[in-house]
């Protein structure tokens, strides 16, 4: 089998977040000369009458989109695209045993029958040994370090269960990629085809400021951290979450470097302020407000699974730890205080679950002292979050205080 592998820039419109497509095309022959070319045994090995027989040619097109580079804490714009940086081109049989792997990296010159250099595909190269009675194509892109590289011979079906961890997806353009599809033939064309869209694990939270709101009396505070509560920690390649989400409710783990939010977890799952320094970000509107010191937004990549084996999907609380809380009354809120946002909200409708590819953008979150408590996940409020769909889906979400 002969695979012919193409990247372009060219941009095709979706309602998902589309990182990758890829087309393959089977050509010059139909199912009846395939099989009539080898005989197969079983769903794993293939007796081949010679050298040649029993493989498929396969034109392959991948369409590539690639982004910028821009900092991690910049809100992600419409259109901005994922980055392919490495993976993997998989075929499997019917029974889902893995027939080939060809490594997709970056090793200049690469083109070998198990590797490829993605910067060969603009132009088109050649793989080859593909067995013929292979069903399905898959690709995984941005492969972490805790999914096992694939081979043949092992179960598909066992790779799709493999986790990819939160700590592995804080790189926005190098989110873990995955998709394939059952190659099909198109009659009229005469052709076998598979096309898909590798989506991400993962959606993005945004928050641009921290703001006394304008009908509060509160008219100065600091921001000690802002943090992550009831995520996911883990997601199948396939979406499933297999356990419920974290929920922390000790005071004493909304600190820094607590148990609960380590010194690896700083800028994945929380962000507090220096030592040096008596607040997180930069104070703006004469007390009132906090906006990020550098960037235009504080920013978390979380694992958005479709399916959850605890029950029904849940979405992330935001914690915000407070102190130094002053009013217009002279009145000093003395100590920490926190706010907990429990809920986000989409054009006035409750977001029950967050879908990955999607960016959950908050513009300001706006409190007054009756949302503020002296330890989190005591009161909560419900953001309203205003999503601009692209292949990275922006919302914009203003917040909402009380519960329904």
């Amino acid at each position: 089998m002969k695979v012919n592998f193409k990247k372009t820039t060219r941009l095709a419109k979706t309602t998902k977040l589309l990182a990758l497509a890829a087309i393959i095309g089977m050509v010059g022959c139909s199912k009846e000369e395939i099989i009539s070319n080898g005989t197969i045994t079983d769903g794993n090995s293939l007796i081949e009458d010679n050298v040649n027989n029993g493989f498929k040619s396969i034109s392959l097109k991948l369409v590539s989109k690639t982004s910028a580079t821009r900092a991690e804490n910049n809100s992600v714009s419409d259109n901005e695209k994922v980055v392919f940086n490495n993976g993997f081109l998989l075929f499997a049989s019917e029974q889902y045993n893995i027939t080939k792997v060809t490594a997709i990296t970056n090793q200049a010159g690469a083109n070998t029958d198990s590797e490829v250099d993605i910067d060969l595909l603009t132009d088109g190269v050649t793989i080859t040994n593909v067995p013929g009675h292979s069903k399905y194509v898959y690709v995984i892109g941005n492969v972490p370090v805790e999914i096992q590289s694939p081979a043949t011979g092992k179960s598909l079906t066992a790779l799709k269960e493999e986790l990819v961890l939160y700590t592995s997806q804080h790189n926005i353009a190098g989110v873990t990629l995955f998709g394939g599809k059952e190659i099909t033939l198109d009659v009229p064309s005469n052709k076998y085809v598979a096309q898909f869209e590798l989506g991400t694990l993962v959606a993005r939270l945004e928050i641009g400021k921290i703001t006394s709101a304008a009908n509060s009396d509160i008219d100065n505070f600091q921001v000690d951290g802002i943090f992550i509560n009831n995520y996911y920690a883990s997601v199948s390649l396939a979406g499933n979450a297999p356990t419920a989400v974290v929920n922390n409710t000790n005071t004493a783990d909304f600190v820094r470097y607590s148990l609960a939010y380590p010194a690896a977890d700083d800028g994945i799952l929380f962000d507090y302020k220096d030592p040096s320094n008596l607040s997180l970000g930069t104070l703006a509107d004469n007390g009132r407000s906090y906006t990020p010191q550098t960037g235009n937004a504080w920013t978390y990549n979380l694992l958005a699974p479709k399916t959850s084996s605890a029950g029904s999907l849940e979405t992330p609380h935001i914690v915000i730890r407070l102190s130094n809380i002053h009013t217009t009354n002279n009145v000093d809120y003395n100590g920490e205080w926190y706010l907990t946002v429990s809920g986000l909200k989409v054009g006035g409708d409750k977001v029950t679950y967050l879908e990955p590819g999607k960016v959950y953008h908050i513009k300001n979150i706006a409190f007054s002292h009756a949302n503020i408590q002296p330890e989190p996940e005591m009161k909560t409020m419900e953001v309203a979050v205003e999503v601009n769909l692209v292949e990275w889906k922006v919302s914009d979400t203003d917040v909402i205080f009380g519960q329904e």
